[in-house]
């Protein structure tokens, strides 16, 4: 894993209740974030959050997929470009 950009992203899905999640910049083009939560890598975009300072939230999903060791490998790339990214969403579907 090469040197990137690691930031907190936080969900608050009960009140008051914060989960905290590390997310690395995979993509400079688009700003595209990978989170695992729970099992699952999400590529997104995120942003600053008002409630939780120094912490971003999800802002749009591209793609969720299951993490092992293969979507792990393909996603630690020091910086996908946009092409990398359709590959991925292609070979791997759209999330329902």
């Amino acid at each position: 894993m090469g040197n990137r950009k690691i930031v907190s992203v936080v969900l608050e899905v009960e009140k008051d209740q914060p989960e905290y999640y590390r997310s690395h910049l995979i993509s400079d083009m688009g700003s595209y974030y990978c989170t695992e939560i729970d099992g699952v890598l999400f590529i997104a975009t995120l942003i600053p959050s008002n409630k939780f300072p120094g912490h971003y939230e999800l802002l749009n999903e591209l793609i969720s997929l299951k993490s092992n060791k293969e979507t792990r490998s393909i996603l630690d790339k020091p910086d996908m470009d946009l092409g990398s990214i359709l590959m991925l969403i292609e070979r791997f579907g759209w999330s329902q």
